[in-house]
């Protein structure tokens, strides 16, 4: 049955994380080491354009770097690839069971712990919203796009047979992803397909999500250099600027969680139906 199955499966892989905790203990120190770099780099964003640009940059850099680390489950896959081969042969377990198991016991130790970690010492040191509802929120979308990142190079993990092939396939697609998140064009300088291709990013969303939960209903002082006058206007004003829709938050949400379950289903479908035993 699938339930003893992915008890079977979901043990088997929490002993291997608990005998070599390197991977753990290796991520856990980047992102400890990343996080105070960050915060100390962007100590303190006022409220004012300057500001409004150090977040949109931290957004992206934290996205990207979330992103990234997901590339470790291309290796994964491959060092397991013929053991699976071997025991799938033999009847001990079907692809489903083997895809859910290492999806949720993946998901504690690499990809939500990072990012709690992570917001515990970046997020104070940079001063973004001090509200417990936008803190709540930024955990959960970098959790998604932790989650999004990992189920994304999976499948492709899944799908190549070859190391190479399959990294820089990765590698392509992480820096396309990157290209159309909406922080390097301004997506209101784009129109018809180039801007329908932004959709084909989960950073796109991500990154939407973010500056929405930290630039909504905030009030934002615009001083340009030489003159002695302010300019004060809103959040959601300097959010379409940089081609933002504020009332797409909930939108993004929902787009970034049916975006895992897709990758989690196409990874099994790969598995199932298009992934041969080539010994």
């Amino acid at each position: 049955p699938l339930i003893r199955q992915l008890r079977w499966l979901s043990m088997r892989h929490i002993r291997q994380l608990v005998r070599h905790p390197m991977v753990v203990s290796l991520n856990t120190g980047v992102v400890a080491v990343t996080a105070l770099i960050l915060g100390l780099l962007f100590k303190d964003v006022t409220d004012d354009l300057p500001g409004v640009l150090n977040r949109a940059g931290v957004v992206f850099f934290l996205t990207s770097f979330f992103m990234l680390t997901g590339l470790v489950t291309l290796g994964v896959w491959q060092h397991e690839r013929l053991l699976y081969f071997h025991e799938h042969s033999s009847g001990c377990y079907g692809p489903g069971a083997y895809v859910l198991s290492k999806t949720f016991c993946d998901i504690i130790p690499l990809r939500v712990l990072p990012v709690f970690l992570f917001g515990a010492v970046a997020y104070p040191l940079i001063g973004l919203k001090p509200t417990a509802e936008a803190a709540a929120w930024f955990a959960v979308l970098v959790c998604l796009a932790n989650l999004n990142a990992s189920a994304m190079f999976n499948c492709i993990g899944i799908a190549c047979a070859n190391t190479a092939l399959g990294t820089l396939l990765a590698i392509v697609v992480a820096l396309c992803s990157q290209l159309l998140s909406g922080f390097i064009v301004n997506k209101n300088s784009l129109d018809g397909l180039s801007l329908r291709l932004t959709g084909l990013s989960f950073l796109n969303y991500v990154f939407e999500a973010l500056m929405i939960n930290e630039l909504g209903d905030t009030a934002i002082v615009i001083t340009p250099k030489g003159l002695n006058q302010s300019f004060p206007t809103t959040g959601e004003v300097i959010l379409d600027q940089i081609g933002v829709q504020s009332d797409r938050f909930g939108l993004d949400v929902g787009v970034l969680v049916a975006w895992f379950v897709v990758c989690v289903a196409l990874s099994y479908v790969i598995l199932r139906f298009f992934v041969k035993d080539m010994r």
